[in-house]
């Protein structure tokens, strides 16, 4: 009666192989969602630290070991460029005169990148487009081959004159199919560069949000610096500069941030002009651009392609040969039961010297 009622509580048998100071928050939480009896200090502890950042990196062991662990798991978490560099830089020791000399030589540099960056921008994108005009050219002159091969395999299908037509045919369309896998990994490759470029902006996108981080910090030194300075210490002037600094590279990072995004909506124009391409070699092709490793990924496809040949092939065998099969049938025959034998077979002059010649006895 008790694991009927278990069964539909969905309480589950209390789990005595769980090490509770081994768990994270958020396994503590699963194992309750499981059904397990979770003890109420480390289930407390646990919701309150789902709350926070490192839920999934600090033990309820480390978090009684050492409770700093848990803010320091949140705080680097959350640490931007410019913070991260400032806790390095107090971690060595540095005075805040000499922190806003290392800021402004930081600031200046990610400054200077951002506009090599922008400058790179207009590059870019004549790389992407002549890499799409190269990719769409190629498009057109495959497709135009493709199309003369279909015409070519039309004319083939509606010709009953001669036997070869369904054959060559076949090989038509695995050929056509061939030039689709073809031609589909040859515009990715000729398209490249577009690819290339979608990756470089966004790396110019994400360092202008570290330039930004970076100048806001550089700015905060500088207002300190500018609460210590008096006539007598001489700290206006670096303040002043650290400030123009910080600001400065957060001024360029702003409209970095707008000619990298208005060149990543580009950008995105030439991708779906490849990936147009692409689409329209499928269409032509039935080509997917994946090519398959070994034949019995494709067993089906080649039999039937087997069976057509054999009998097309059978079929445009010569009147000699398949008179020769048929006499063999017979003969064959006429050996298991004389009845079936045929007096021709038999008798005639000629097939006996051909039933001879076959056997090697002439």
């Amino acid at each position: 009666m008790v694991d009927a009622i278990n069964s539909y509580s969905g309480v589950k048998p209390k789990d005595l192989t769980i090490d509770w100071n081994d768990c994270t928050a958020n396994e503590v939480l699963e194992y309750k969602d499981e059904g397990q009896e979770v003890p109420t200090a480390i289930l407390a502890w646990a919701e309150d630290m789902a709350k926070q950042e490192g839920a999934d990196e600090v033990t309820y062991a480390l978090a009684n070991s050492n409770p700093e662990a848990v803010a320091d798991a949140s705080e680097t978490a959350k640490l931007n460029a410019g913070e991260t560099l400032k806790n390095e830089l107090d971690a060595k020791g540095l005075t805040l005169t000499d922190q806003a000399g290392v800021f402004m030589n930081e600031s200046n540099t990610r400054r200077d990148n951002i506009t090599s960056l922008e400058n790179e921008m207009e590059t870019i994108l004549q790389e992407s487009e002549a890499a799409t005009a190269n990719a769409e050219n190629y498009t057109n002159n495959l497709l135009s081959q493709i199309q003369t091969l279909r015409a070519q395999q039309e004319k083939l299908k509606s010709d009953k004159s001669t036997m070869f037509s369904g054959l060559e045919a076949a090989q038509i369309e695995s050929q056509i199919k061939q030039l689709g896998n073809l031609g589909l990994t040859n515009i990715e490759t000729t398209a490249q560069q577009v690819y290339s470029s979608t990756n470089g902006i966004a790396d110019a996108l994400a360092a202008a949000v570290d330039t930004t981080d970076i100048g806001n910090t550089t700015v905060g030194i500088g207002e300190l610096l500018r609460a210590q300075a008096t006539t007598m210490n001489g700290l206006l002037g670096l303040a002043s500069q650290t400030v123009k600094s910080g600001n400065d590279a957060v001024d360029r990072a702003k409209s970095g941030t707008e000619v990298f995004n208005a060149t990543a909506s580009d950008n995105g124009q030439f991708e779906d002009r490849v990936n147009a391409s692409k689409n329209a070699v499928t269409r032509a092709t039935g080509a997917s651009g994946i090519q398959p490793q070994n034949e019995e990924e494709n067993p089906n496809i080649e039999n039937e392609n087997k069976d057509e040949t054999e009998a097309l092939t059978e079929e445009a065998k010569s009147p000699d040969e398949t008179a020769m099969k048929r006499d063999e049938a017979k003969q064959e025959a006429a050996e298991l039961d004389p009845t079936l034998a045929d007096i021709t077979i038999a008798t005639d002059p000629d097939e006996i010297l051909k039933r001879k010649e076959r056997r090697g006895l002439v």
